[in-house]
């Protein structure tokens, strides 16, 4: 059986879609603890906790296959900044943006990347307007249940979330 190891993994969305494959995870790394529960509860207890910047990876077995697919949303994004709505584009480093922790955190560091893959749709039932990300994203979610649809618009999957 093939082995990978995930970097920028966040809750999981890539690693569940290579262990649906049929590949063996070794390790995840990602330096966000909220998305290490989600990972460890749903994927494994393989998860790292760490900044990849620096971090020795001869401590880590090596994978056949690594993959890495650090979360974004496309231009355009609007997301909640203590300035107001504001276009993920023009985020500065310093502005404060609200996380899916539910808390404003500082921007430390702006990541412009080419992103070639499915993009998750979400619409809210109140009309507003849609969001687009990448499949492993993190959201801020405050209701138990959540349906979403894939980028076909065809699949729908459902969430069931206690929020805390």
């Amino acid at each position: 059986m093939l082995t990978f190891a995930d970097l920028f993994c966040g809750a999981g969305g890539l690693s569940l879609g290579f262990v649906l494959a049929g590949l063996r995870p070794l390790w995840a790394l990602d330096g966000d603890p909220v998305c290490g529960e989600t990972y460890r509860a749903n994927i494994g207890d393989h998860f790292v906790l760490a900044d990849a910047k620096g971090f020795d990876f001869s401590s880590l077995p090596v994978p056949d296959v690594l993959v890495g697919g650090p979360p974004c949303f496309p231009r355009g994004t609007l997301v909640l900044a203590k300035k107001g709505m504001t276009d993920i584009s023009d985020l500065q480093i310093g502005d404060e943006v609200l996380t899916h922790a539910g808390v404003f955190r500082k921007v430390e560091k702006v990541y412009v990347s080419r992103y070639i893959g499915p993009l998750v749709r979400l619409s809210l039932s109140h009309g507003a307007k849609e969001v687009l990300c990448t499949p492993d994203h993190p959201l801020l979610v405050r209701r138990k249940r959540v349906l979403y649809r894939d980028e076909t618009g065809k699949k729908i999957h459902r969430i069931v979330y206690d929020p805390p």
